[in-house]
């Protein structure tokens, strides 16, 4: 009987899983292969785990979007193009990550993208989001803490803010072009990302992908008729680098 359930519970979600294919398909270009499945088991340690075209899900998270999503994004992101070191497995777990905040815009648009990233992946306490997001073992986390998660998610959200929409899924779609079938490593994602935003993006990669922390804003101002003086810095750990970014300022005046 419970295994009546379970392929009922299973082929009731199937056409969710199909519109996150097409969701994906939209932003990440075509799925690339010619079929895809997913098995439920008990006992099993983790959420899910990816195989090409097929992935072995936890039987209680079975339906979860979340999980359910994470593990078909990585038929993009991690079995068609996958990462060439170990060094370099955001490549695979932080695009995975992110792309369950893709979902949910898909379905909410904004709000829910803002939404998802605020509450399900903001893990400032986790002490692993004080390392970089490059090379998790060198720094003495483990290879799947959650600095390449959710920490990876938003650098990657971050880059998608600098780039633009436009330039960010474009970069994505030459990237996959690139090294559809193969390896690739985080300098060469770097030298897809410089090709399409047409300058070198060092100083995006040296702060968030091999640099330590992230940036704590204050701010002060003062005001004098039609005049606004607004100042703007920082005030995180002293050990991480002051940051170099662009960030978006509203003023109101008045009861507006």
């Amino acid at each position: 009987r419970q295994a009546f359930q379970d392929s009922a519970a299973g082929a009731a979600y199937l056409p969710t899983v199909r519109q996150m294919m097409i969701a994906f398909s939209r932003v990440f270009g075509k799925y690339p292969f010619d079929k895809y499945g997913m098995t439920a088991v008990v006992p099993f340690g983790f959420g899910g785990m990816e195989h090409q075209t097929l992935t072995t899900l936890n039987k209680y998270l079975f339906t979860d979007p979340g999980v359910v999503s994470h593990e078909l994004a990585h038929q993009w992101w991690g079995d068609l193009v996958t990462c060439g070191d170990w060094a370099d497995i955001w490549l695979n777990e932080s695009f995975a990550t992110y792309s369950e905040a893709i979902w949910q815009e898909s379905l909410g648009g904004f709000a829910a993208l803002k939404g998802y990233m605020k509450y399900d992946l903001e893990h400032f306490n986790y002490e692993s989001w004080s390392g970089a997001v490059y090379d998790p073992i060198g720094q003495g986390f483990n290879l799947f803490d959650d600095v390449v998660y959710s920490k990876g998610a938003w650098v990657l959200h971050t880059l998608r803010g600098v780039l633009g929409d436009s330039s960010f899924f474009r970069t994505l779609a030459a990237y996959r072009d690139r090294y559809a079938g193969k390896a690739a490593l985080t300098r060469e994602f770097k030298a897809v990302v410089d090709s399409i935003a047409g300058t070198d993006m060092s100083w995006f990669f040296n702060q968030w992908i091999f640099g330590r922390g992230w940036p704590e804003y204050a701010s002060r101002f003062s005001s004098v008729t039609d005049s606004l003086v607004l100042t703007v810095y920082q005030r995180q750990n002293p050990s991480w680098p002051t940051f170099t970014m662009p960030i978006q300022v509203r003023a109101y005046r008045g009861s507006t």
